[in-house]
């Protein structure tokens, strides 16, 4: 069951989101205040959502998030936020589209934007729906269903929420209640909203082993389904599921080629169902490979899990082999065991917020009357401060409680504290490492400024002197050319001192890293290679520049080029990438 109530609230959410976007007129938007450029992006997110470009959209959407809160552009940050929780939720990650759709709510509740904090709240009910907090959704849902019937409005959103109002209470096994607001949508809103309806009736009273009435809503709502059929996969589940627990052999042998049309296209939980028809009709498995199957299956979706063990029960059972199967029926109990817990857990959440809902609608009725009274006489400010200090109190009893709790835990603390001292002493050693690591880095580096210092007031003189015998005219073409090759040799001792100065800076084992350099990055020139060298040993621009008698400036060019040459894009990380680059070759 587990998998049409998933496939219905994606439905539910996505019609009330639907319903309520429209940023289609100019003119609206500039009486709003919205610029052109900010109009034309909003209607391109609006394109890339209807075509089902998500990814695209919710780049946009997050890129724009945090400008438009600090540009206090109320009506661009509410359409961002709204629009990110729609994404969020269409990917099933409901406490982030929760998250965002409580920021829409904060602006319809600053701004009083009636008619949109409707479609919000049906919005937070749909996603805490899907979480399993079915009281909070339930008082979401019948806020939003009155602020509808305060503006007169009984759209198709207004009867949307109805029908989220009973799978609530459905699933609250509040039968009789989910009944009352079935039967309450009318049948003429849209052909998709009777689907459900009778859809959503047939499994209401399957729940409650009505087989006559279950088979009167299912044989209504296959009718429905033929007129849209974007309903059939959950018609076809819900009928599949409820004829096996009935023992429909005939309904089930009827429709088996029409369910097995879908296989592996709707839910894993499907599949699992229509294999135990299969299995129950005495037929070949629609799919070979269950073990497959298994992995489909998410780690916390315990009802598929216990389908799935109890399927794999009945085949063993079928074979012979009942030390398997009781085995399976044992995994299968474990999970339903799980799913008890699981279900415990999100009821105590579930009153805890709606506990937390009803303080805060508390705490905002009374801001308001507190700001009406201000407005009307100075009393007002007696019952403000009065209201501070009721504050004041509770968190003083809250602090307490939280003393009183914190003893409770010292045993806790104490491990937690003994974590982080052995996490200190952690880092003391690798800070200490470190500064022994940058000690010897600087001694190195020192010797071997003072010896490219030396080199280069040594390189200095003979350029001098060179220069002097340049000025000597000794008319002797001989002496002029032995001067020029001399010179020539010099210019190439330095050049080759350079490669040197590099060498003298590895570590004895990573002598061979030239050899290596030069090989891996044949594309780079001598100076590039000298200068990438230096970049795996994470030295500075400035500290390459005097080991390599050059400026800063050449370093930062020669840079540049090893990016260009070997393809490497700006925001990746120029050691990171060089590192992987030479373990690859390694």
């Amino acid at each position: 069951m587990v998998g049409v109530f998933r496939l219905f609230v994606i439905w539910i959410g996505a019609c009330t989101i639907s319903c309520n976007v429209n940023p289609e007129s100019n003119e609206s938007d500039h009486s709003n205040g919205i610029e052109v450029a900010k109009v034309q992006e909003m209607k391109e997110i609006e394109r890339q959502m209807s075509v089902g470009d998500f990814s695209s959209a919710k780049q946009k959407l997050l890129g724009h998030f945090k400008k438009y809160a600090l540009d206090k552009d109320s009506i661009t940050y509410r359409f961002v936020c709204e629009h990110l929780g729609l994404i969020y939720y269409q990917s099933q990650m409901a406490d982030s589209a929760i998250f965002y759709w409580q920021e829409t709510e904060k602006l319809n509740l600053q701004f009083k934007q009636t008619k949109e904090r409707a479609a919000t709240l049906s919005n937070l009910g749909s996603a805490y729906m899907f979480k399993g907090y079915y009281q909070t959704a339930i008082s979401h849902f019948l806020e939003a269903r009155g602020i509808f019937e305060k503006l007169g409005e009984q759209s198709e959103n207004y009867w949307v929420n109805y029908l989220n109002i009973g799978v609530a209470n459905m699933e609250l096994r509040n039968y009789s209640s989910a009944e009352k607001y079935f039967s309450a949508v009318p049948d003429d809103i849209s052909v998709g909203l009777k689907a459900i309806k009778q859809i959503n009736l047939a499994k209401l009273f399957a729940l409650q082993k009505q087989s006559s009435k279950f088979r009167y809503w299912i044989e209504e709502a296959e009718k429905s389904v033929a007129n849209s059929p974007y309903y059939a996969p959950i018609f076809k589940e819900v009928l599949m599921e409820f004829a096996l627990d009935f023992g429909w052999r005939n309904v089930l042998s009827t429709h088996y080629n029409s369910f097995e049309e879908i296989k592996g296209q709707a839910s894993v939980y499907y599949d699992i169902t229509l294999c135990e028809t299969a299995n129950y009709l005495g037929l070949k498995s629609p799919i070979a490979d269950l073990n497959m199957l298994e992995k489909e299956i998410a780690s916390e979706d315990f009802i598929t899990l216990s389908a799935f063990y109890q399927l794999k029960a009945h085949l063993y059972e079928k074979s012979g082999d009942y030390k398997q199967a009781i085995e399976q029926l044992h995994e299968s109990d474990k999970y339903n065991e799980l799913l008890e817990n699981q279900k415990s857990r999100q009821d105590l959440l579930d009153f805890t917020l709606l506990s937390e809902r009803k303080d805060m609608e508390i705490a905002l009725e009374q801001q308001i009357e507190q700001n009406e009274l201000q407005e009307q006489s100075l009393r007002a400010q007696v019952y403000f401060i009065l209201a501070l200090v009721f504050l004041i109190v509770l968190i003083i009893v809250g602090a307490g409680f939280l003393i009183y709790k914190q003893k409770n835990k010292s045993k806790l603390d104490e491990a937690l504290l003994q974590h982080q001292a052995e996490h200190l002493k952690w880092v003391q050693s690798q800070q200490m490492d470190l500064e022994q690591e940058v000690k010897y880095k600087n001694e190195k580096l020192q010797s071997v400024l003072g010896t490219v210092t030396k080199l280069a007031i040594l390189k200095k003189q003979i350029d001098g002197f060179f220069k002097s015998l340049d000025e000597t005219d000794t008319g002797d073409s001989t002496y002029k050319t032995l001067l020029k090759r001399l010179k020539l040799d010099f210019n190439s001792f330095f050049n080759n001192y350079q490669d040197l100065a590099i060498i003298a800076n590895l570590d004895g084992q990573d002598t061979k890293m030239v050899e290596t350099v030069k090989m891996r990055f044949p594309i780079l020139n001598e100076n590039e290679q000298r200068v990438l060298l230096f970049i795996i040993q994470k030295y500075t621009s400035r500290e390459m520049a005097t080991l390599l008698s050059c400026t800063e400036k050449n370093i930062e060019y020669y840079r540049t080029q090893i990016r260009r040459k070997l393809e490497i894009p700006k925001e990746q990380n120029l050691i990171d990438f060089l590192d992987f680059a030479l373990k690859s070759h390694n």
